[in-house]
């Protein structure tokens, strides 16, 4: 009887689970993720607002409660004792309606940060979303509001425009954009006096130097559209 030799390690053609492309495994992988980040977003968005309308109701049985615990002072006479429990009644209605208004106020600002910081960044060439994430994390995190309520970094008071700008020709951040290529071997001098970068820290920069750069075209990367 001839001993079987069939070499096991090849690639099994009749079987078509076995010889799924790495690309379509990819694709199936991502499509399951994405099912089970769905289903988990629809279940924490259903969570939330049961919680929303349980902490509604709560307030509103605190609410009724507290007022019956003044309307009984009242009737018995305690008109001193229902006055301060009156009067601190309004005293945090005046201060929860403060704090919502904070908040509301907050969220808008922040947005229109984000607004401002997203169009500035959607005019340079990042290598893929991820990269302008990275950068529109970064550079959101350092800004801070001026005097005259304009959004600037927290180090060279540079508005969000141009550190922006100098941001995208630091040497540290190149790997974040693509590239362009040269379309000449000798190279043109302007090209290559824009894309030099400064030894001193971006962060260390007055605002008069980073406007300074900019004047000089230093601050504009090959990238930029």
């Amino acid at each position: 009887m001839a001993e079987d030799i069939t070499d096991s390690s090849s690639p099994d053609t009749t079987n078509p689970t076995i010889n799924i492309t790495q690309t379509a495994l990819d694709e199936k992988i991502a499509a399951t993720v994405k099912d089970a980040i769905k289903d988990i977003k629809g279940k924490l968005d259903n969570a939330y607002s049961s919680r929303d309308e349980l902490q509604i109701k709560v307030a509103g049985f605190e609410d009724k409660q507290r007022q019956e615990e003044i309307d009984k002072l009242k009737a018995d006479g305690k008109n001193k004792e229902a006055f301060e429990a009156e009067l601190a009644e309004e005293k945090r209605k005046t201060f929860e309606a403060e704090e919502a208004s904070r908040v509301k106020d907050k969220k808008i600002e922040v947005l229109s940060r984000d607004n401002e910081l997203r169009n500035v960044l959607s005019e340079l060439d990042f290598k893929n979303s991820k990269a302008s994430e990275s950068a529109f994390n970064e550079i959101s995190s350092n800004l801070v509001k001026d005097e005259d309520g304009n959004w600037v970094h927290k180090s060279s008071s540079a508005d969000i425009s141009t550190y922006v700008e100098a941001f995208a020709t630091e040497e540290d951040n190149d790997y974040l954009f693509n590239v362009k290529t040269s379309s000449g071997s000798g190279g043109d001098p302007s090209t290559q006096s824009s894309s030099n970068v400064s030894d001193k820290s971006l962060s260390s920069m007055s605002q008069e130097e980073v406007l300074n750069k900019v004047r000089l075209g230093k601050l504009k990367r090959g990238g930029h559209k």
